[in-house]
């Protein structure tokens, strides 16, 4: 005690082990000489610190924890030889402390802290899946909720840099779950899921948050939106758009021709109602892709009406007469389709001509070859068509 007294700590240690190997020795005091013991120690790495002994101090904290585990300071001993080496960017030597902290003291208060730091060490050594884990334990635990929020979004662009897409996926999907607001954000986590469930093979959970994306941003008020909310919710009417009409183009008109035509009116309703979402955001990089394939919507059920199924048994001038009535109800859709492909051909004075205006030409020299066959240019001011 007289050595502990006068700050002689390497002594002190000395002593209070010597006491320790004495036979006999009851529990209390035992119990006590080892506390004694443990801040002999501790002292030790103090005294390194202060003289800016870094790895001394590192090793006496250490030490405590090795020798003494249970005493009062050897988990804040060993916090502090972390701190040290996450102080001294020594992150491999951090991390191991801080591992070696969880492992011996999983229910201690420093816990959170212990995240935080084992984190940010692990992204500095590279291990981008084990920071990203930390990150979700803090997400989980912590009682601020913006702390909460950031630290689960970071760990799911963490996973997804490391290709656990997995995991990844399930951060976002967690993230989506709790936070709606700022609106924002979490659109572009929806984006960042729709993403990567493409990119696993699961169209079906892809089309589902499309669906819920879109939703969401026709609750969202005008305030909340901003130039890319507006783009992804474009392109996921437009995804989902060209998903209906896959289904649509499915559907072949055969007798009875009234029940068919009816499922691909009702088809034709959806794909259209889809893509005029698509084109409502004003998103010129979808507006043009949108109304062209309008037009393509519209031509295609102009041909399929042409070519439906006939009813059998009808006299060569009964067949006529079908036709005509059949006609008569196709070609309004075509002048329909028209309309969209030269809508689409507007677009070219703000934006220039892109693929789908080309496309878009394209058909309109197939229909009406003497106004359309002709190259579509674009001049440095001025879009014409010559």
């Amino acid at each position: 005690h007289a050595y502990f007294k006068a700050k002689r700590f390497v002594e002190a240690e000395e002593a209070y082990r010597s006491v320790l190997h004495l036979p006999g020795i009851e529990p209390k005091f035992r119990q006590d000489i080892e506390e004694n013991l443990a801040l002999s120690i501790y002292n030790q790495g103090l005294v390194a610190r202060a003289a800016q002994d870094t790895d001394s101090a590192m090793r006496h904290y250490v030490r405590v924890s090795e020798a003494l585990p249970r005493s009062s300071v050897a988990a804040p001993a060993l916090f502090e030889a972390a701190g040290l080496a996450y102080d001294a960017k020594l992150w491999p030597q951090a991390v191991g402390y801080l591992e070696t902290f969880r492992a011996r003291y999983p229910a201690h208060n420093l816990t959170r802290d212990v995240a935080i730091k084992l984190s940010t060490a692990y992204l500095h050594t590279n291990q981008e899946g084990q920071a990203a884990s930390e990150l979700v334990r803090l997400s989980l635990a912590d009682d601020n909720q913006e702390y909460k929020m950031a630290a689960l979004w970071k760990a799911a662009t963490l996973y997804e840099s490391a290709k656990d897409f997995e995991r990844a996926a399930n951060s976002y999907a967690q993230y989506v779950a709790a936070y709606p607001r700022p609106y924002p954000q979490y659109l572009e986590a929806l984006q960042r899921l729709i993403v990567l469930y493409e990119q696993k093979g699961q169209a079906a959970q892809a089309y589902q948050r499309r669906q819920q994306l879109l939703a969401s941003d026709r609750r969202a008020a005008a305030s909340q939106k901003t130039e890319r909310t507006n783009y992804l919710s474009s392109l996921a009417a437009l995804s989902l758009a060209n998903a209906e009409r896959a289904r649509y183009a499915a559907i072949r008109l055969t007798l009875p021709l009234e029940r068919s035509l009816r499922r691909k009116r009702e088809a034709l309703q959806k794909v259209l109602n889809l893509y005029g979402t698509a084109t409502s955001y004003g998103v010129l990089e979808t507006v043009t892709e949108a109304t062209h394939a309008i037009g393509e919507v519209y031509y295609s059920f102009s041909k399929d009406l042409l070519a439906s199924e006939r009813p059998k048994g009808m006299s060569k001038i009964e067949k006529e007469q079908y036709t005509v009535l059949v006609e008569d109800q196709a070609f309004p859709f075509e002048d329909n389709a028209i309309k969209f492909y030269e809508k689409n051909l507007s677009y070219a004075k703000q934006m220039g001509v892109d693929r789908w205006m080309r496309d878009s030409h394209a058909r309109l020299k197939e229909l009406f070859p003497a106004r359309y066959d002709k190259n579509l240019l674009v001049e440095p001011y001025i879009n014409v068509l010559h």
